[in-house]
């Protein structure tokens, strides 16, 4: 019997320390398939699958311009239409998105009005049958009632009858609002009237808009990778060189260098000229400026935590960027 435990013993080290060597094993396999990955993106060699096509979603003023149900059949639209933007240059999808200047041309005041309109006439269409409905209901309960049950029989007419008041009242309110709806056709300024002769020329626009997007975001992702494989100087001045061992240290050290060189592709500055965190909130957008100096304080704050951690000594600029104090010069290279 002691042998038997014995040997049962060993047979679950054994497997432990097979199981812990295979877990070695997918770690060093993990890391070469990294490793290839890199070289191949280096090379120019796409290994992955290509990336699911995003869903179109149209910017939320849109959904305010047109009303919601327009705007789906916008986005339908949109998805159908960037199977040809995809074979368009970028200088043609630049020209698409140029050239066109359809919305301006948009009653918005009436647009507005007719979303309203709607929006009341489907409220007071639903509640006249929901009223309708309910003075059916009281009026089939009371048909089954018996004479001596006359006091309840005649409260259900009664309340079936005020529910036939309040179904006829928002029924009138659906025929007015139906022909303030065809004024407004008549005069020509209802939003349907308006993409019919403009949407085609809307849908193409956003398709172009669409494409151009995507486009770039491919090449910000590449050239991510290329910076995370082969350093610019620029990143380097800023977070060192890339560690060569201690997976934790590269993987901080990479996730870091995507951001910064994110931050700088997306906002387009020039790091000679702005920086390497770029300029001042002023000199951006002023759509994009709070998003901006939001990434760019927070990006400082992490630059100063990462030199840090290195024993590094601060940089003059992530240190005024982080801590705003324009007297912190002399304690910073």
């Amino acid at each position: 019997m002691r042998s038997r435990r014995i040997r049962s013993a060993s047979a679950g080290r054994k497997t432990w320390g097979s199981r812990a060597r295979s877990y070695r094993g997918v770690e060093r396999y993990e890391h070469a398939r990294t490793q290839l990955e890199r070289v191949r993106r280096e090379l120019g060699l796409n290994s992955r699958e290509e990336e699911p096509v995003k869903p179109i979603r149209l910017p939320s003023e849109y959904a305010r311009l047109f009303g919601e149900g327009r705007a789906a059949s916008l986005e339908q639209g949109v998805a159908a239409a960037i199977e040809r933007a995809q074979g368009m240059t970028d200088d043609e999808l630049l020209r698409a998105t140029a050239t066109s200047s359809t919305i301006p041309d948009l009653d918005r005041r009436a647009a507005g009005r007719t979303i309203r309109l709607e929006r009341e006439h489907a409220h007071h269409k639903e509640a006249a049958q929901k009223q309708a409905a309910r003075a059916t209901e009281l009026e089939a309960r009371s048909a089954t009632l018996r004479r001596r049950d006359r006091r309840e029989r005649d409260q259900l007419r009664c309340d079936a009858a005020l529910h036939r008041q309040h179904a006829e009242r928002h029924a009138s309110d659906v025929e007015r609002i139906e022909l303030e709806l065809q004024r407004l056709q008549a005069a020509g300024r209802h939003p349907d009237q308006w993409l019919q002769r403009h949407g085609a020329e809307l849908v193409a626009q956003l398709a172009a808009a669409a494409e151009l997007e995507h486009r770039r975001d491919r090449k910000i992702a590449l050239e991510l990778e290329r910076a995370v494989i082969r350093p610019p100087e620029r990143l380097r001045d800023v977070i060192g060189e890339r560690p060569a061992a201690g997976t934790k240290l590269v993987e901080d050290w990479e996730r870091l260098a995507r951001r910064i060189e994110r931050h700088r592709l997306t906002y387009e500055f020039h790091v000679d000229h702005d920086g390497s965190l770029g300029p001042d909130p002023s000199q951006i957008r002023k759509d994009q400026r709070v998003a901006y100096e939001e990434q760019r304080r927070a990006l400082a704050e992490d630059v100063g935590l990462y030199r840090e951690s290195l024993g590094l000594r601060p940089l003059r600029e992530t240190y005024d960027i982080a801590r705003g104090d324009e007297h912190a010069v002399g304690r910073c290279l």
